[in-house]
């Protein structure tokens, strides 16, 4: 009997081997081939179903708008939809005043509150203190043209402290959802100057171009991606636009504006009051 080559025993039963295996390699590689179509698919899927459901908001929205134009009564401010800011007036002052001390007050009493971030105290229209204002002839008249239904949802007091290590209010550059969201807000200290915790805005940023634009750049499209850095706010717009005024005032937003409270680093704590008015008072349930 012939003698074998070693390596040629080898080179055989490697060829063997990897024969018998090729089976099995070519149903992995389908199986992952169609576990890759599958994700894709469903990736896509989710896309264009997020992309509906913003485009959808944002045409509600619109005809919302149009409603309140030709309807009648009191028209909402032109600026809340072009720019996503109005102003509609200033509490007086002693109303003012007694707030802050309100909201100044349930703020030293809580105990936990993470350093540079601001103090939040939510369901104050449940509170007897602060029924006050919801039954300000002026405040009534700020929720007026947004329609007989709208009610307030909830009630915020919001505290940002003088500290070197402020972050501000709202953990940075924000928007509440990608869909329009009305708030209004009442300031209770005067801000002056971006060194008093000012509240920031890019103009615009609600609209539906400029939603899908920060999508775009950042390349994942989800529809619960609500927070920018500021690297990337600096790169896709122009400088934000700066809120000031005196304790009082009052103005209101849409919350798919790209926002944040600047950090505070004025001589006073920044206190403020914020409404989340909606139809027939039914808040999301984050709120």
């Amino acid at each position: 009997m012939a003698r074998l080559d070693r390596a040629a025993v080898c080179h055989r039963v490697s060829d063997r081997e990897q024969s018998e295996a090729a089976p099995h390699r070519q149903r992995l590689r389908v199986r992952y081939v169609d576990m890759a179509r599958a994700s894709l698919r469903k990736q896509c899927l989710s896309t264009v179903s997020e992309l509906c459901a913003i485009l959808y908001l944002h045409t509600f929205d619109h005809f919302f708008w149009l409603s309140r134009r030709f309807r009648g009564g009191s028209p909402l401010p032109t600026s809340l939809r072009t720019h996503g800011v109005a102003y509609l007036g200033r509490l007086d002052k002693n109303s003012s005043s007694k707030l802050a001390g309100l909201i100044s007050h349930r703020c030293e009493s809580l105990v936990e509150r993470r350093d540079g971030t601001d103090c939040r105290i939510w369901g104050l229209h449940q509170d007897d203190n602060f029924q006050c204002l919801l039954r300000d002839k002026f405040y009534k008249r700020a929720l007026e043209p947004f329609g007989p239904r709208w009610q307030v949802a909830n009630l915020m007091g919001n505290q940002v402290p003088n500290e070197i290590d402020s972050l501000g209010s709202g953990d940075g550059w924000h928007r509440d959802a990608n869909s329009p969201q009305y708030k209004i807000m009442v300031l209770l200290s005067d801000v002056n100057s971006a060194d008093d915790g000012a509240f920031a805005f890019i103009p615009k940023s609600h609209k539906m171009r400029y939603v899908l634009r920060t999508f775009n750049h950042r390349g994942k499209w989800s529809i619960d991606a609500t927070r920018w850095s500021d690297t990337e706010i600096s790169l896709l717009f122009p400088p934000p636009t700066l809120i000031t005024g005196k304790a009082g005032d009052i103005f209101a937003f849409n919350g798919a504006l790209l926002h944040r409270g600047l950090p505070n680093h004025g001589a006073t704590a920044r206190i403020a009051l914020t409404f989340y008015p909606f139809p027939n008072g039914e808040a999301p349930p984050h709120l």
